[in-house]
C-alpha cells in the first residue's frame, strides 16, 4: 500500500480484530447520520442515537469526552449498550511491532483514559495494547497504571474478543 507505514497497515488490521467481536455481539456500526448525532451528543442523548439498540463507532470525537488537555479526543472506538454501558465504553488501541513512537504515546493514552473514567464520562475505559516491539519497561508501567486506575487492559485480540463475548 503506497503511503502507508507498516505500523499503519498493522494498526488497521488490529482495528479489524477489535471491530469484529463487537459486530458479532450484535452492536450496530453507526452510519453517517448516527455518527453526526453522536458527535453532537451529551450523556443524556446517547440512548436515542440508535433507537435504544446497542451501537458503536470508530475514529470519532465526541465533544464531552475529552483528553487530559480538555479537548475532544478522537476515540478509536466508542460502544454504547442500553444495559451494560449506558455511559459508553471507550477503547484506545496501541500497536507496536518494532521500535517506534507508541512507547511515547502511552502516558497520554493511559492518563486520558483515567480522566475519562474518573470524571464519569464513560462506564468503561479500556486500552488494547498489542506491543510486541514495545520496551518491557513501558509494558510494565502500562500494566501497573491500568490496574491502579481501573482501566481495562487487553494485551491480545483474543483477550478482547473473549471479554466482549462475556460482557456485551
Amino acid at each position: 500500500m503506497p503511503g502507508k507505514s507498516a505500523a499503519g497497515i498493522h494498526g488497521a488490521s488490529l482495528e479489524q480484530f477489535v471491530v469484529k467481536p463487537v459486530s458479532d455481539a450484535g452492536c450496530a456500526l453507526l452510519d453517517q447520520h448516527g455518527r453526526k448525532l453522536l458527535r453532537q451528543s451529551s450523556l443524556a442523548t446517547l440512548p436515542s442515537i440508535n433507537m435504544g439498540r446497542p451501537y458503536f463507532a470508530t475514529h470519532i470525537a465526541i465533544p464531552y469526552i475529552t483528553s487530559i488537555y480538555g479537548v475532544p479526543w478522537v476515540l478509536d472506538m466508542f460502544i454504547w449498550h442500553p444495559v451494560k454501558f449506558r455511559r459508553g465504553l471507550v477503547l484506545e488501541c496501541k500497536w507496536q511491532q518494532g521500535s517506534g513512537s507508541a512507547d511515547d504515546k502511552m502516558p497520554f493514552s493511559v492518563l486520558s483514559l483515567s480522566h475519562i473514567r474518573d470524571d464519569g464520562l464513560a462506564e468503561v475505559a479500556a486500552l488494547m495494547m498489542e506491543a510486541h516491539g514495545m520496551r518491557e519497561c513501558v509494558k510494565i508501567w502500562v500494566r501497573r497504571q491500568c490496574k491502579d486506575k481501573g482501566i481495562e487492559l487487553f494485551e491480545s485480540t483474543s483477550h478482547w474478543a473473549g471479554w466482549i463475548k462475556n460482557n456485551l
